[in-house]
């Protein structure tokens, strides 16, 4: 019974060994895209705190898991703490994902069950580890004194690997854009690339970036100061640190739970004690960046401000679902295309609701058959239409609300635009079959 529950676990080792290896080459590409991203976007996409999280717990779970496994092939008790250590770690890394990892892109349901599934696994592995290094089946490394010595330098090349492999892992600091050759020469510039850093970068740069800390549905918590607009993407990384972001998620997430969904300005509190809450819980987090970038270059705003339309308005807006496409689209003569919800100054849930429908479309049909049969019955596809009806009233008096009533809204239907008004119980107009 002990030899075979030795030959198992020596099984079991191999298994986790390579599972080890290949958690490390998949961090290694994380790390390469993430770089590589970052040269392209020439440092404004920076590696999110979540991200960077993720990595550096990938990083270490699979150094310790690669730990225990080679000493489970090499019949040592010392597997039993560290499988502890690595279960340990799975666990804590489970439980603080959903708060400190990825608080806005959480995975489905099914994958975080399938991870408590695989812990639950390892865990089982953990205790078969105790239990043989109890029996005796595992024996003490003073017992075993030159498969000890194999052991540990086996580990030292997996951490050599490892360090190899991350010594430049994903931080704060972006790869600079290059300038010119060796002799002086400018060096072509990609057209899609700007040509030259942003205002917000050169601030940031220069040490004079002042911000306003004020909450925001999906604009991010800090504002430049000079001109109200919300900081570019990968700035914020970059101007704090990764405690003070934790700090801005959870005061914007206390936004949304006193905030109104529905209103279109995206500014209005919905809860009597709303603002208050606001502030106080604000107030250490200002002293927070007070403290990181000096006081003459924060100001606080605990109260919302308004959010208006990124895109003007001229002709009208189609309401329809594309494959793949954001479900509002221009209906002008001079522009034609698709545009995000949230960029039409309407209110979150619209917004919300409205991508919510379009990702809908794409399950109507097989992707690996896009002429075949539709999946969707007449009823089902009856309903779909009815709900995008529905979402058009919302935008036309949304829209009414916002000072826009003259902006035409039409929603697409079986092949035909039809106008929708808000003058009856929200149906639509005659139809029309031309664009």
């Amino acid at each position: 019974m002990d030899e075979a529950l030795g030959i198992g676990l020596r099984l079991v080792g191999i298994f986790y060994l390579l599972a080890a290896l290949f958690g490390l080459r998949a961090v290694a590409m994380d790390r390469l895209l993430s770089e590589a991203l970052n040269a392209l976007t020439l440092g404004e996409q920076g590696t999110s705190p979540g991200e960077r999280h993720r990595q550096h717990y990938l990083l270490a779970s699979s150094i310790v898991t690669g730990w225990a496994a080679i000493a489970l092939c090499a019949g040592l008790a010392a597997a039993a703490p560290l499988l502890a250590l690595a279960w340990a770690g799975q666990i804590a890394f489970l439980l603080a994902a959903p708060r400190y990892v990825d608080p806005d892109d959480p995975p489905p349901p099914e994958a975080r069950r399938t991870s408590w599934i695989a812990c639950a696994a390892f865990g089982a592995v953990a205790g078969l580890g105790g239990l043989a290094a109890w029996n005796g089946v595992l024996r003490p490394v003073a017992e075993q004194p030159w498969v000890a010595a194999v052991a540990g330098t086996a580990a030292l090349l997996l951490t050599g690997y490892a360090a190899w492999l991350f010594a430049g892992m994903p931080g704060r600091r972006p790869r600079p854009a290059p300038t010119g050759d060796p002799n002086g020469t400018p060096l072509a510039q990609d057209e899609d690339l700007p040509a030259e850093p942003s205002a917000q970068i050169l601030a940031l740069e220069s040490g004079t970036l002042r911000v306003v800390l004020t909450p925001s549905w999906n604009l991010g918590a800090l504002r430049e100061a000079a001109t109200g607009a919300p900081l570019e993407c990968g700035i914020q990384e970059r101007l704090v640190s990764d405690d003070v972001s934790h700090l801005i998620e959870n005061w914007l997430s206390l936004f949304r739970e006193v905030a109104d969904p529905t209103d279109p300005r995206r500014c209005r509190i919905r809860t009597p004690d709303g603002l208050a809450r606001l502030e106080a819980l604000g107030r250490p987090l200002q002293a927070r960046l007070v403290a990181e970038l000096g006081p003459d270059r924060v100001t606080f705003d605990p109260a919302p401000r308004p959010v208006g339309p990124e895109e003007e308005i001229t002709g009208g807006l189609d309401v329809m679902s594309d494959y793949q496409c954001h479900p509002v689209w221009f209906d002008e003569p001079d522009r034609f295309g698709c545009v995000a919800p949230d960029a039409l100054g309407i209110s979150w849930s619209l917004a919300r609701d409205l991508d919510s429908w379009a990702a809908e479309r794409d399950g109507s049909f097989n992707l690996e058959d896009p002429g075949g049969p539709p999946l969707w019955s007449e009823a089902q596809e009856a309903d779909f239409e009815e709900r995008g009806r529905q979402l058009a009233l919302r935008l036309v008096r949304e829209l009414a609300a916002t000072e826009r009533a003259h902006i035409r809204v039409s929603v697409w239907t079986a092949g035909q635009r039809r106008p929708v008004s808000d003058a009856g119980p929200g149906l639509p107009g005659p139809a029309s079959a031309t664009g």
